[in-house]
This record gives C-alpha cells, sequence and structure tokens, in this order.
C-alpha cells in the first residue's frame, strides 16, 4: 500500500497542524481509491473558501479531482477527516527519492523546498484493473 512507500510514511494521526513534522522536501497526501466517491462528495459540497482553487474561484469544475481544482490544507484535511472519516496517507519524500502513486489514488503534493519534478507513468500488473477504471471515468468527462 501506499503508506510503505516510502520509510516516511506516516499515517496523518494529527500531524495535519504540524505540516512540517515529517521532514523532507515535499509532502504527498495520498488518498485510497476506495474513499475516491466521499472524496469527491465531500469536494463538491464544501464550502470553497476552505479549498484553493487554482482555477477562478466562482468557474465551476466538472470533477474535483480530475480537474486538479482544489488543494487540501490542514485544516482541511482535519475537516474532511472529521466529517467523513478520511483520511490520507502523509509521506515526505526526500532528495532522491520516488514516490510511486498506487493507481486510482487521488493524491495531491506540496513541495517545501525548491525542486525539479519529473513524472513517469507506469501502470503494475496490479493496477491495470483500476487503471483501466480510472481511463473510463475520463473518457466520460468533457473535452473542455
Amino acid at each position: 500500500d501506499a503508506g510503505r512507500a516510502s520509510p516516511s510514511a506516516r499515517p496523518t494521526g494529527g500531524l495535519h497542524s504540524k505540516a512540517d513534522a515529517l521532514g523532507g522536501d515535499a509532502r504527498w497526501e495520498i488518498f485510497h481509491p476506495q474513499d475516491t466517491p466521499v472524496l469527491t462528495s465531500w469536494l463538491r459540497g464544501t464550502d470553497t473558501k476552505l479549498v484553493y482553487r487554482k482555477t477562478m474561484a466562482d468557474q465551476l469544475t466538472s470533477h474535483p479531482i480530475f480537474d486538479q481544482s482544489h488543494f487540501l490544507t490542514s485544516n482541511d484535511l482535519r475537516q474532511l477527516h472529521s466529517q467523513t472519516g478520511v483520511e490520507p496517507w502523509s509521506l515526505a519524500q526526500h532528495n532522491l527519492e520516488a514516490v510511486f502513486i498506487p493507481a486510482g489514488c487521488p493524491h495531491q503534493v506540496r513541495n517545501l523546498k525548491s525542486c525539479m519534478k519529473v513524472a513517469m507513468d507506469f501502470v503494475s500488473p496490479e493496477g491495470i484493473e483500476e487503471t483501466i477504471k480510472q481511463s473510463l471515468k475520463l473518457r466520460e468527462l468533457p473535452n473542455d
């Protein structure tokens, strides 16, 4: 599971208020694929003041996760957990470490230091079924 992706991985368990408690160069929040419907519903029903939007505040998005229009702050993560029970795996990424995100896991990353990102898609045999499900969901989104 994603919680074993790095020796720095820890359940969030209240660390949201101490964003740098894990240290590292980047802070990752990775959600379980089974939490996606609850997370999506919560994002759609949450007051826009609770989330940072990369898009215009009054612009509606077709899907809050696929559009990457939200970033959950520490306070947002606490509220999400208290209202829904959903809590991500949190991990700190250090220099020269790689992070593998399992298929279907919504995630976000916050860079704590200047960095360069290199991304590559990889599908493991264990992730093929989830990858196909996600591809079909993406096809349902509007083209604009």
